[in-house]
């Protein structure tokens, strides 16, 4: 009973620490949002976010400039996709009506139900309006830039990586249209997803060692190997997903 009852434990806190984020940023979702960047600056081990309108610095500048034109670009390319995927469910209604013609179905509900449409109107909604993207410049030494579930509708760029490898615009347009593909395409919360599960996972292991943690030490790299594996599989999923061609 007690190897339970720490696995349940870690959901209730788990579910109540989520409730209380859901409230906090209903009530207020700027102060939410400054929190959440202080978290962000904090695993950088940064101090400094340049603000999106701060134009008094050429690599900001920049990163706003590209970053406008890549978010207008992706907004386009969902539209398209919506509308090519809504091309074929309609064809594909009017097959299986023609073969079928007792189909109890509306053509909107076919239309709803099909996979890729239903996977791009969700991906339209992922990337909500134009106006709700921010691009921040982070300083740091370290070369990156990524998104991030917790801020969505953001891409963060690394001055290092602004310095070192966008020598032009166009350099520094593919990797941010990397990046918000990520949001497009919803892997971000697959890896947090699974993360969690994973983490949830370690919770159950040391709930389950008797032994004062003698056990959960030699199973621990059983867990590393699954930890691994997923990460693995997470990774080559997304190169092999038909809809990375985004």
């Amino acid at each position: 009973m007690i190897i339970w009852r720490v696995p349940v434990l870690g959901l209730g806190i788990y579910g109540i620490g989520y409730n209380q984020a859901i409230v906090e940023y209903a009530q207020n979702p700027e102060l939410m949002e400054f929190k959440l960047l202080r978290q962000v600056m904090a695993s950088w081990d940064v101090e400094k976010i340049t603000d999106p309108k701060d134009k008094s610095c050429e690599r900001n500048r920049r990163i706003q400039r590209v970053g406008k034109r890549i978010i207008k670009s992706a907004h386009k390319h969902v539209y398209e996709k919506i509308k090519e995927a809504e091309e074929k469910a309609s064809n594909k209604y009017n097959a299986a009506i023609e073969s079928d013609p007792s189909l109890d179905i509306s053509k909107e509900e076919f239309i709803k139900g099909d996979e890729d449409f239903e996977f791009w109107t969700k991906a339209s909604i992922r990337m909500g309006r134009i106006s709700e993207w921010k691009c921040r410049l982070i300083h740091t030494e370290a070369p990156n830039a990524f998104v991030t579930s917790m801020l969505p509708r953001q891409i963060f760029v690394t001055s290092a990586f602004v310095d070192r490898y966008a020598v032009n615009d166009d350099e520094l347009a593919f990797i941010m249209g990397h990046e918000i593909s990520h949001l497009i395409l919803d892997h971000n919360t697959d890896s947090f997803e699974t993360s969690t599960g994973l983490k949830f996972l370690e919770l159950f292991i040391i709930a389950c060692d008797p032994f004062d943690g003698e056990v959960y030490e030699m199973i621990f790299l059983i867990y590393l190997s699954i930890h691994n594996f997923f990460n693995i599989h997470f990774v080559h999923s997304h190169r092999t997903c038909k809809h990375c061609s985004a």
